[in-house]
């Protein structure tokens, strides 16, 4: 449902193309709590001194009050992609959980989708046309016309007044229009290009914040005018603005500081996320002593339990919301990243919520 393929320009974004959900229902026993604090072994490169304001911070947008926003976002929503397993149902928890990005639901299952996450008190970022890069290519190239074809069967009145009162209450927090337009594999595709796309969304949903799953660092000369968010992963890998830019690898507080700059100069949001499979040190053979484990290939590596509770900690409380890629059961067997999901969970339910809507 999400797509979170790790190549150099998406390492740092989110990955595979999408594929069917988990249906596991396995839930691990949990471990003791522990401190929120990092090993200082999980992390080579130590982070540069954080410059930024606390994110408790009094923001422009950290309290909504117009009528096309929830009147109160009281946190940071957080969670998984892939969280959900079906229209209905979850295939974790869903706490510590308040959030999901679930993928091209379809107008078939969408109510359902969002009626559900209501009734557990969960947030949704939708992605009402996500899937396989072919079915909006035509000629290796992205084909606008079918990515609107793919939107039409929304376009009734049920689903319509469903969006509207999911804003409303702020059960739906956003919507992805496309994943990881950064990759050459979807042919020729400019910030303006996707500001189309957000834009076509709301000739049907007027309040509904739109925007694509990309990293801040794509395409840095053009700003999106009609996009109001991006989904920004972070990798270890990654540099601040990209390869060979300053901020080293596995300095997460410079790479946060270049996206809020970056988000600010386009006058968007941002939704933080990270790479929690294939997002570590990139060692062969993926040692224990420093990463995850292997992931896939056995180049990309998992991000260790402390690594998740860093990462999320620096990210998670600066942007409208924080996701991970991907909900998968093996990385949730393991009680030390159970308790590093919990940390960062307690962490952002004391943090400041915010609007995913364009700032200017």
């Amino acid at each position: 449902m999400f797509a979170w393929s790790i190549v150099l320009l998406s390492a740092v974004a989110c990955g595979p193309e999408p594929v069917a959900p988990s249906t596991s229902g396995e839930v691990p026993s949990d471990s003791p709590a522990t401190s929120d604090s990092v090993a200082a072994a999980d992390t080579l490169v130590p982070p540069a001194p954080d410059t930024l304001p606390p994110p408790d911070s009094t923001s422009p947008d950290s309290a909504v009050t117009n009528e096309a926003s929830p009147l109160v976002i009281s946190s940071v929503p957080y969670g998984p992609y892939h969280l959900m397993n079906s229209y209905t149902t979850y295939a974790w928890g869903p706490a510590p959980f308040t959030a999901s990005l679930n993928g091209n639901t379809g107008a078939g299952g969408v109510i359902k989708q969002i009626d559900a996450a209501r009734a557990k008190k969960q947030k949704l970022m939708l992605s009402l046309t996500d899937g396989f890069r072919s079915h909006y290519q035509t000629n290796g190239q992205f084909d606008i016309a079918k990515w609107k074809g793919r939107m039409a069967p929304y376009n009734t009145t049920a689903i319509k007044a469903a969006i509207a009162r999911g804003i409303a209450d702020g059960t739906i927090i956003g919507n992805q229009v496309i994943n990881e337009p950064n990759l050459t594999a979807w042919g020729t595709i400019t910030k303006a290009t996707v500001d189309q796309l957000c834009r076509h969304v709301k000739s049907m949903f007027p309040t509904l914040p739109s925007g694509p799953v990309v990293v801040h660092w794509w395409r840095p000369t053009e700003s999106y005018r009609a996009c109001d968010f991006i989904i920004d992963q972070y990798g270890w890998t990654q540099q601040s603005m990209g390869p060979g830019t300053y901020g080293g690898k596995g300095d997460v507080v410079s790479w946060r500081t270049a996206a809020l700059a970056q988000a600010k100069k386009e006058g968007i949001a941002i939704a933080f996320s990270m790479n929690i499979l294939g997002g570590g040190q990139k060692v062969p053979g993926c040692p224990l002593s420093t990463t995850g484990g292997p992931y896939g290939d056995g180049v990309h590596c998992r991000l260790t339990a402390s690594q998740v509770r860093q990462f999320g900690v620096a990210l998670g409380p600066y942007g409208c919301a924080m996701f991970m890629w991907k909900y998968e059961a093996a990385f949730w067997s393991k009680s030390a990243n159970i308790q590093a999901f919990k940390d960062v969970a307690a962490k952002l339910a004391t943090s400041p919520g915010r609007s995913c809507r364009r700032t200017i």
